[in-house]
Protein backbone atom coordinates (compact mmCIF):
# COMPACT_ATOMS: atom_id res chain seq x y z
CA UNK A 1 0.00 0.00 0.00
CA UNK A 2 2.83 2.72 0.63
CA UNK A 3 4.23 1.83 -2.54
CA UNK A 4 0.91 2.73 -4.16
CA UNK A 5 0.23 5.73 -1.85
CA UNK A 6 3.69 6.89 -3.18
CA UNK A 7 2.28 7.32 -6.48
CA UNK A 8 -0.49 9.52 -5.30
CA UNK A 9 1.04 13.23 -6.14
CA UNK A 10 1.02 11.74 -10.10
CA UNK A 11 -2.65 10.73 -9.86
CA UNK A 12 -3.43 13.16 -12.67
CA UNK A 13 -0.34 11.04 -14.66
CA UNK A 14 -0.66 7.49 -13.51
CA UNK A 15 -3.40 5.13 -13.46
CA UNK A 16 -2.71 2.01 -11.79
CA UNK A 17 -4.62 -1.42 -12.43
CA UNK A 18 -4.80 -3.83 -10.74
CA UNK A 19 -6.12 -7.28 -11.71
CA UNK A 20 -7.22 -9.92 -9.10
CA UNK A 21 -6.92 -13.30 -9.76
CA UNK A 22 -8.76 -15.23 -6.62
CA UNK A 23 -11.72 -15.92 -5.08
CA UNK A 24 -10.29 -15.61 -1.57
CA UNK A 25 -12.61 -13.03 0.07
CA UNK A 26 -10.39 -11.73 2.18
CA UNK A 27 -7.85 -10.22 -0.68
CA UNK A 28 -10.95 -9.25 -2.52
CA UNK A 29 -12.38 -7.29 0.31
CA UNK A 30 -9.01 -5.46 0.83
CA UNK A 31 -8.78 -4.65 -2.79
CA UNK A 32 -11.91 -3.68 -3.29
CA UNK A 33 -12.26 -2.15 -0.48
CA UNK A 34 -8.94 -0.31 1.05
CA UNK A 35 -7.58 0.47 -2.18
CA UNK A 36 -10.62 0.79 -4.98
CA UNK A 37 -12.63 3.21 -3.21
CA UNK A 38 -9.61 5.63 -2.51
CA UNK A 39 -9.98 8.80 -4.22
CA UNK A 40 -6.43 9.54 -3.62
CA UNK A 41 -5.41 7.26 -6.08
CA UNK A 42 -6.64 6.43 -8.95
CA UNK A 43 -6.47 2.50 -8.70
CA UNK A 44 -9.09 0.10 -10.91
CA UNK A 45 -9.26 -3.11 -8.89
CA UNK A 46 -10.96 -5.52 -11.26
CA UNK A 47 -11.78 -9.06 -11.28
CA UNK A 48 -12.49 -11.69 -13.96
CA UNK A 49 -14.49 -10.92 -16.77
CA UNK A 50 -17.69 -12.53 -15.52
CA UNK A 51 -17.51 -11.37 -12.12
CA UNK A 52 -16.74 -7.44 -13.52
CA UNK A 53 -19.60 -7.88 -15.89
CA UNK A 54 -22.27 -9.08 -13.05
CA UNK A 55 -21.02 -6.11 -11.42
CA UNK A 56 -21.93 -3.64 -14.32
CA UNK A 57 -24.85 -5.25 -15.31
CA UNK A 58 -25.85 -4.44 -11.15
CA UNK A 59 -25.34 -0.63 -11.77
CA UNK A 60 -25.80 -0.17 -15.66
CA UNK A 61 -28.31 -3.14 -17.16
CA UNK A 62 -27.96 -1.66 -20.39
CA UNK A 63 -24.76 -2.30 -21.54
CA UNK A 64 -23.16 -5.71 -22.92
CA UNK A 65 -19.85 -5.75 -20.79
CA UNK A 66 -18.70 -7.55 -23.42
CA UNK A 67 -14.82 -8.62 -23.51
CA UNK A 68 -13.56 -5.96 -25.25
CA UNK A 69 -14.42 -3.31 -22.52
CA UNK A 70 -12.80 -5.42 -19.82
CA UNK A 71 -9.97 -5.76 -22.03
CA UNK A 72 -9.68 -2.14 -22.63
CA UNK A 73 -9.88 -1.79 -18.80
CA UNK A 74 -7.24 -3.89 -17.92
CA UNK A 75 -5.07 -2.22 -20.07
CA UNK A 76 -5.32 0.88 -17.91
CA UNK A 77 -7.89 2.79 -20.00
CA UNK A 78 -7.68 6.31 -19.02
CA UNK A 79 -11.40 7.72 -19.22
CA UNK A 80 -13.10 7.64 -15.31
CA UNK A 81 -16.52 6.42 -17.35
CA UNK A 82 -14.90 3.33 -17.59
CA UNK A 83 -14.24 2.45 -13.84
CA UNK A 84 -17.48 3.87 -12.95
CA UNK A 85 -19.12 1.25 -14.61
CA UNK A 86 -19.00 -1.37 -12.03
CA UNK A 87 -19.02 1.13 -8.80
CA UNK A 88 -22.24 3.08 -9.62
CA UNK A 89 -25.67 3.78 -12.46
CA UNK A 90 -24.19 6.72 -14.68
CA UNK A 91 -26.21 9.48 -15.26
CA UNK A 92 -27.87 10.45 -18.68
CA UNK A 93 -24.83 12.78 -19.49
CA UNK A 94 -22.24 10.23 -18.43
CA UNK A 95 -24.33 7.57 -20.87
CA UNK A 96 -23.81 9.69 -23.29
CA UNK A 97 -20.22 10.69 -22.93
CA UNK A 98 -19.56 6.92 -22.59
CA UNK A 99 -21.34 6.06 -26.10
CA UNK A 100 -19.33 8.55 -27.99
CA UNK A 101 -16.15 6.92 -26.57
CA UNK A 102 -17.83 3.67 -27.68
CA UNK A 103 -18.79 4.83 -31.18
CA UNK A 104 -16.32 7.04 -31.56
CA UNK A 105 -16.18 7.83 -35.15
CA UNK A 106 -19.72 6.31 -35.77
CA UNK A 107 -21.28 9.91 -36.11
CA UNK A 108 -21.37 9.50 -31.90
CA UNK A 109 -20.52 13.53 -32.60
CA UNK A 110 -24.72 14.19 -32.58
CA UNK A 111 -25.33 12.64 -29.00
CA UNK A 112 -24.51 16.96 -28.53
CA UNK A 113 -28.51 16.54 -28.46
CA UNK A 114 -30.07 17.30 -24.98
CA UNK A 115 -32.98 15.36 -25.95
CA UNK A 116 -33.03 11.75 -24.41
CA UNK A 117 -35.46 10.07 -27.15
CA UNK A 118 -32.93 11.47 -30.11
CA UNK A 119 -29.81 10.01 -28.27
CA UNK A 120 -31.61 6.62 -28.10
CA UNK A 121 -32.47 7.08 -31.57
CA UNK A 122 -28.87 7.69 -32.81
CA UNK A 123 -27.55 5.22 -30.55
CA UNK A 124 -29.95 2.36 -32.68
CA UNK A 125 -29.20 3.43 -36.02
CA UNK A 126 -25.53 3.72 -34.99
CA UNK A 127 -25.84 -0.08 -33.80
CA UNK A 128 -27.81 -0.95 -36.74
CA UNK A 129 -25.09 -0.23 -39.10
CA UNK A 130 -21.97 -1.37 -36.92
CA UNK A 131 -24.26 -4.93 -37.23
CA UNK A 132 -21.22 -6.62 -34.94
CA UNK A 133 -22.75 -8.34 -32.15
CA UNK A 134 -20.70 -8.83 -28.50
CA UNK A 135 -20.67 -11.95 -26.65
CA UNK A 136 -22.67 -10.75 -23.40
CA UNK A 137 -21.52 -12.88 -20.44
CA UNK A 138 -24.87 -11.98 -18.70
CA UNK A 139 -27.33 -13.20 -21.10
CA UNK A 140 -24.57 -15.56 -22.51
CA UNK A 141 -25.71 -14.86 -26.08
CA UNK A 142 -24.37 -12.11 -28.72
CA UNK A 143 -25.98 -8.79 -28.61
CA UNK A 144 -25.47 -5.30 -29.41
CA UNK A 145 -23.35 -3.07 -26.66
CA UNK A 146 -26.29 -0.58 -25.86
CA UNK A 147 -29.22 -2.26 -25.09
CA UNK A 148 -31.63 0.45 -26.58
CA UNK A 149 -34.79 -0.63 -25.13
CA UNK A 150 -33.32 -1.21 -21.41
CA UNK A 151 -32.13 2.50 -21.57
CA UNK A 152 -35.47 3.62 -22.76
CA UNK A 153 -36.90 1.77 -19.71
CA UNK A 154 -34.90 3.66 -16.92
CA UNK A 155 -35.81 6.65 -15.40
CA UNK A 156 -33.98 9.52 -13.68
CA UNK A 157 -34.19 11.67 -10.93
CA UNK A 158 -34.04 15.49 -10.86
CA UNK A 159 -30.23 15.43 -9.59
CA UNK A 160 -29.57 12.61 -12.53
CA UNK A 161 -27.59 10.33 -10.05
CA UNK A 162 -30.46 7.67 -8.98
CA UNK A 163 -30.83 5.81 -12.15
CA UNK A 164 -33.47 3.10 -11.74
CA UNK A 165 -35.39 0.59 -14.66
CA UNK A 166 -39.17 1.70 -14.21
CA UNK A 167 -41.09 -0.92 -12.72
Amino acid sequence: VTALESLSDLKDYVNVVIRLCTDYQPTLDFYNNELDTRSDMNIDVIDDHLAEAEEVYEHNPWLNYALVLHRMREMGQANALFDLLDERPLTKDEIRRFCSLLFWGKSAATFTDENWDTFLQQTKDIQRRERYLQYNPITKSMTQFINTKRLSMMSFNNNDNDNKIKE
